[in-house]
């Protein structure tokens, strides 16, 4: 029983899509994280199905400091972008500040998206658009797989996969010139 992260990524890209921007910057996990791994190649493939470049890529370290120090650094190279992908909501809180320093405004300039929906995110100035997984479902369903092992060890494993939900706040909009 696992969360389905590439589902996860998808919609919340075919949301930024669907609002028109076409120049992206991934903050992705560790790429020796599994669930980074699955969330940026989710990128890399839904991009490539909708004929739009791969997104500006650097890895970030899941922390608010680590979203900071990336999005610096992409400004800092000069990389145009109108919306930025962070594997959790911690980087993009970290994106918010390096932007807002660089003058962009979330989301008039620059839409933000993050991952996991923390409690957080609802209060971020704007609040976050973010990807959010139900952990009670996952908990509950693994807790009913375990005792099903436990009744009959001969239990036949079957893979789940438990989709999240787009949480559509403030921190995205519209792209515009």
């Amino acid at each position: 029983i696992s969360l389905d992260d590439i589902y996860g990524t998808q919609v919340v890209l075919e949301h930024l899509i669907g609002l028109g921007h076409r120049q992206f910057c991934e903050i992705s996990g560790p790429l020796n994280w599994y669930s980074a791994q699955l969330r940026h190649q989710a990128c890399i493939k839904t991009f490539k199905a909708h004929g739009i470049e791969p997104p500006i890529h650097i890895e970030g370290n899941w922390s608010t400091p680590g979203g900071y120090q990336a999005t610096r650094r992409l400004i800092e190279q000069g990389h145009q972008f109108s919306a930025v992908i962070a594997a959790n909501d911690s980087m993009a809180l970290g994106a918010y500040r390096a932007l807002h320093q660089a003058g962009m405004r979330v989301p008039d300039d620059v839409s933000v998206v993050g991952f996991d929906d923390i409690l957080e995110a609802a209060y971020f100035t704007p609040p976050l658009t973010t990807v959010s997984h139900d952990y009670i479902q996952l908990g509950a369903l693994g807790f009913a797989y375990l005792m099903r092992l436990m009744d009959d060890p001969e239990t036949v494993i079957e893979p789940q996969l438990i989709r999240p939900k787009l949480i559509v706040r403030e921190s995205t909009a519209p792209f515009s010139l």
